[in-house]
């Protein structure tokens, strides 16, 4: 069934064809709507086909439905050509589950089923337990731990590969037929957060009116007491950016390491104080391992007259355009190749790759690891950290689905790292905020 902002855009365009058939004139209009902007600067809209026949989100559940979970080994984006094919893996796939696949999961040959030995849950639990190995007996090492669904193969990239490492793992009674090594140069140092701690003004774009909330915001994050509660004098703490809107307008979010929580710590909008930062996951856990659940802080946005983000969510997407968040991705969902755009309040984009690791464990700059993060292959500069990132459903729409929150960059091998949407709400305990269409 058509949505009634794809009929309303529908006539819109039926009322321009007939204007340029009539007048012989070329008119041009969109359905984005503009907000204030420092510059005017153009920028090219990602294309991707893939949606236009099927939402992963719905070919996965599919799958789930048709397989059970327990069969589902993941899928992979082949862009060999175009518009390219979704991949999906089924555990022990057969003659007859591929006549299944067609009749029941979808007879597009846009979607082609291929046989998989491990599951996707499988490869978690190895990616969890291959991590725990080298994180202990090897801290010096930098890493990204990820399963993979094109290989069905949980790959373990290190600066410095040693045989001793793959001697470890296997001693802990790892199935060493689930791991792949690789040795990755460009991983020494760690994960760098994104976080801008000079408080210059934006390089290409300012939001002059706050509220509403969106994401993509400049968030400055201030020093608001000291350790004794006493005012702090307003000390810049450093600047990120505004992630999604969160349980109807109440709630924002941004990346965690900006600022520790509690009333000393305080969000602003441009030159609005927004509130103090109320939970945050940016902590080690008290374990020699200093293992990071997720990158990410809470703030309320609830005024005097209600909540400031009430309206419809949205995300700046570019120097004068704003998207409507229609959905959101889970897990199992977000896979490799997958469109991945993000946006910064220096640098609103969108800036966009293609999702290159899929729940990994990922070394950070100065010790410990991230859990479970995503990354794309596009780098985030300094101040975009909490900035949202998500996939734009159609270019000739004003949607987007979210997928999470930046978190930092990798930049020598040119990946932007998030936390997944699902874990920020998980984290958080709170509900994403995005339209329904129907």
């Amino acid at each position: 069934m058509i949505s009634k902002r794809r009929f309303a855009a529908l006539v819109v365009w039926l009322l321009l064809v007939s204007a340029v058939c009539v007048g012989g004139a070329s008119t041009s209009a969109t359905a984005q709507e503009t907000i204030d902007t420092s510059e005017d600067l153009s920028y090219q809209e990602p294309q991707d086909q893939m949606h236009l026949f099927m939402p992963s989100a719905e070919l996965v559940r599919r799958v789930k439905a048709t397989f059970g979970e327990s069969r589902f080994g993941g899928y992979w984006i082949d862009r060999a050509t175009v518009p390219g094919v979704y991949r999906v893996g089924i555990v022990d796939l057969n003659l007859a589950d591929e006549a299944r696949f067609r009749s029941e999961v979808s007879s597009d040959p846009r979607a082609a089923p291929f046989r998989v030995t491990y599951s996707r849950a499988q490869l978690r639990a190895t990616r969890a337990a291959v991590t725990s190995v080298i994180n202990s007996s090897f801290p010096d090492a930098y890493f990204i731990i990820a399963p993979d669904s094109q290989t069905n193969r949980v790959v373990v990239s290190v600066d410095t590969l040693r045989p001793e490492m793959v001697s470890a793992v296997g001693s802990s009674g790892v199935d060493q037929a689930q791991v792949t090594y690789r040795q990755e140069p460009g991983l020494a140092g760690g994960m760098q957060m994104a976080q801008d701690p000079t408080g210059q003004l934006p390089i290409t774009y300012s939001r002059t009116k706050y509220p509403p909330y969106y994401g993509g915001l400049q968030a400055s994050v201030r020093r608001n007491l000291d350790a004794d509660n006493i005012p702090a004098n307003d000390t810049l703490i450093g600047n990120c950016t505004s992630g999604y809107s969160f349980n109807k307008g109440y709630w924002g979010v941004t990346a965690g390491h900006c600022g520790r929580s509690g009333p000393e710590t305080m969000i602003s909008i441009g030159t609005t104080e927004v509130g103090w930062m109320g939970r945050n996951r940016w902590v080690f856990q008290e374990t020699a391992d200093r293992v990071v659940k997720g990158d990410v802080g809470r703030f309320a946005l609830a005024g005097s007259s209600g909540p400031l983000g009430q309206g419809e969510p949205k995300v700046v997407t570019g120097p004068k355009t704003l998207r409507i968040v229609v959905g959101q991705f889970t897990y199992d969902d977000l896979d490799r190749n997958t469109d991945s755009c993000w946006s910064g309040w220096k640098n609103p984009g969108p800036n966009c790759g293609q999702i290159k690791v899929v729940g990994g464990d990922i070394k950070l700059t100065g010790g410990g690891y991230l859990e479970n993060a995503w990354c794309n292959d596009s780098v985030s500069i300094e101040g975009d950290s909490g900035g949202p990132v998500y996939d734009v459903t159609n270019a000739v729409e004003d949607e987007i689905w979210a997928e999470g929150i930046m978190a930092g960059k990798y930049e020598k091998i040119g990946y932007s790292c998030f936390t997944h949407i699902q874990t920020v709400q998980e984290l958080m305990e709170l509900t994403l905020d995005y339209v329904t269409l129907i």
